[in-house]
């Protein structure tokens, strides 16, 4: 369990742990900036789907169940203090997947969720998605990449390791084909407070993303940054990103002023 979990900067005196997932395609490194932005009263973990067999280019997990369980493990493990989860894209509807585990498995659940850049898992956009990932070529694939941008031109010119890498990419959004989560309105899967951040020119509908208010009983709110899908690998917005998440948290109470 502990290869699931990376933790650039551990920092044992923190009051409160944020574990991060990241995108299809995205390494748990993207979180690295995060903990020097962040206060040192947060210690940030980011979970790992990379690395199978020590081969960077290959899917952890060969399934979401697998995924799921192994990561609720290692979150349970280190659930001796209070805890946030943030996810974006996959991430994000992989990181409630493990908070409804987290919930109905062990009686814990985060302080706070933060879900960003994706249509509600339950919602018909997110559905008609799926669909539409399953039938590409791989062509119709990249070009899907192209359109969602945050990868450099670099690498899809870059035919060798273009090669290495679409497996890779691939089998993440399997991974995506494989979610399917009903809502009922009498039983929602969370109670915890929930924050879905998107960016203003993503291309999801905000009905969509507003069906995020089903799965919890807690408060909810939606915050709107600039940008598209990858709003949150620009400098100045990974920083309004992270004060949103870091005053978040303060005004649980859960940390010291």
């Amino acid at each position: 369990m502990d290869n699931v979990v990376n933790c650039r900067t551990p920092r044992p005196h923190a009051s409160m742990r944020l574990f991060c997932f990241a995108w299809a395609g995205g390494s748990s490194d993207e979180f690295s900036e995060w903990s020097k932005i962040l206060p040192d009263d947060i210690e940030v973990i980011a979970l790992r789907r990379r690395g199978k067999n020590n081969n960077y280019f290959l899917n952890r997990f060969n399934s979401v169940e697998e995924m799921v369980t192994e990561t609720v493990a290692a979150i349970a493990d280190r659930s001796d203090k209070p805890f946030a989860i943030f996810g974006h894209s996959l991430g994000g509807l992989l990181s409630f997947l493990v908070a409804e585990r987290l919930r109905s498995q062990h009686n814990i659940e985060p302080v706070h969720m933060f879900i960003s850049g994706c249509a509600a898992i339950h919602s018909d956009e997110f559905k008609q998605r799926q669909k539409e990932i399953a039938v590409k070529s791989e062509e119709e694939f990249i070009q899907m990449l192209k359109k969602l941008g945050g990868t450099p031109d670099e690498i899809f010119e870059n035919q060798q390791l273009m090669q290495m890498i679409f497996p890779y990419l691939k089998s993440e959004y399997n991974l995506l084909s494989e979610l399917s989560y009903s809502i009922d309105a009498d039983n929602r899967p969370l109670s915890c407070p929930l924050t879905i951040c998107i960016g203003k020119e993503d291309v999801f509908k905000d009905s969509s993303v507003k069906q995020w208010s089903e799965v919890t009983t807690g408060p909810f709110q939606q915050v709107k940054f600039n940008g598209g899908h990858f709003y949150l690998q620009d400098k100045d917005t990974k920083k309004k990103l992270c004060d949103l998440v870091s005053n978040t948290l303060y005004e649980l109470d859960y940390m010291p002023a």
